[in-house]
């Protein structure tokens, strides 16, 4: 088997070029050898799964994790289970989740904090199993954080860590001036289907390609996008990826656009990437749910947010204590000196993605 680095699509044979883009940057997907720390020797031979869990969709990657453990006659055989959950739970897999919390209290001694921790990132995101073995648990971490996320309060940080899986920094090159290769930067978020939302200036008009990247944490590659539609009179840009990327992407839980106005005071957040630093995380409220403005020039009114952006915020989802999108970071002011912040509401976007369906 080999895979295309650009676009991630796996293709059988000896071809030297990606058959999905064309791209020539095609190698033999080869894993690195593994240490188990049950014998301490390198295991050369190991299971497909394992070795292929990058190219593999979630039900297969669960399903053989769940084989795995149910009928595991030694501890290679569970740790390669433990290692399938742990690319599920980091791809956002609720019941990935709650499996290697399983597999982590079994342990001797039991990972008691790993496994709360995600436990209680499935129980924020819904998931009824993680709840009630929290209260099982009985644990401090589990009595002091509430398991649903309510107005006002809840767990910041592990809404951020929920959101960071549909959060990324994107990449745009085009022509400048005097056709010189010119690059931008700014940020993007993953929305339901697996749309990628930015602003139109962010990518530009004519992009030559589009690079996103994750957060290290949660995926160390690049990966292309392209546009389904740049809307310069909005300011904002749907696009996808590319090759399996997008079916992995559009298979998981991302987030949700939330029509109409926000309230004023509302609390509300952006992880965007200020100065093409990487991700960085900023808080505030909601100062004025309905600003009239004539800029971008399709758009008659904003949202306006005393998060001070700086360039680079562009194009970040702005997310209210439920982690539903209720706006786009857009631009700041001319004259202003912080705490000023514009944002295309949702609504625009709605009415773009119902266009393009």
């Amino acid at each position: 088997m080999r895979l295309c680095k650009s676009c991630g699509f796996a293709t059988d044979g000896d071809a030297t070029e990606c058959p999905y883009c064309g791209d020539v940057t095609v190698v033999a997907a080869r894993a690195k050898p593994r240490v188990s720390a049950y014998n301490d020797k390198r295991i050369d031979e190991k299971s497909a799964f394992v070795e292929y869990a990058d190219l593999m969709d979630d039900d297969t990657l669960y399903r053989a994790a769940a084989v795995k453990l149910g009928g595991a006659s030694d501890d290679v055989e569970r740790r390669e289970a433990a290692e399938l959950l742990s690319a599920l739970a980091f791809r956002g897999h609720c019941d990935g989740m709650f499996k290697l919390s399983e597999y982590l209290l079994s342990l001797d001694p039991p990972d008691e904090k790993t496994a709360v921790a995600w436990l209680k990132i499935a129980a924020d995101a819904g998931h009824a199993p993680s709840k009630i073995k929290l209260r099982m648990l009985g644990t401090k971490a589990a009595v002091d954080s509430p398991l649903i996320i309510s107005d006002g309060d809840g767990d910041f940080v592990a809404r951020v860590r929920a959101a960071l899986p549909s959060i990324i920094t994107i990449c745009s090159e085009f022509n400048g001036k005097g056709g010189k290769n010119t690059c931008s930067s700014g940020s993007g978020f993953i929305i339901e289907g697996g749309y990628v939302i930015t602003n139109a200036h962010v990518v530009t008009a004519k992009p030559k390609s589009i690079t996103a990247r994750f957060e290290p944490s949660i995926d160390d590659k690049a990966y292309n996008l392209i546009p389904l539609i740049i809307d310069v009179d909005c300011d904002i840009a749907v696009l996808r990826f590319t090759g399996l990327k997008n079916d992995r992407v559009s298979a998981q839980t991302n987030l949700s656009l939330r029509a109409g106005e926000p309230e004023y005071g509302e609390d509300v957040y952006t992880v965007g990437n200020p100065l093409g630093l990487g991700l960085s995380v900023s808080r505030g409220v909601i100062s004025c749910p309905c600003r009239e403005t004539d800029y971008p020039r399709g758009v008659t009114h904003v949202v306006q947010t005393d998060i001070s952006p700086n360039p680079g915020n562009s194009g970040g989802a702005l997310l209210d204590v439920h982690n539903n999108v209720v706006g786009m970071i857009t631009y700041h002011p001319e004259k202003a000196q912080g705490g000023i912040a514009m944002c295309v509401p949702t609504d625009y976007i709605i009415d773009l993605l119902n266009e393009l369906k």
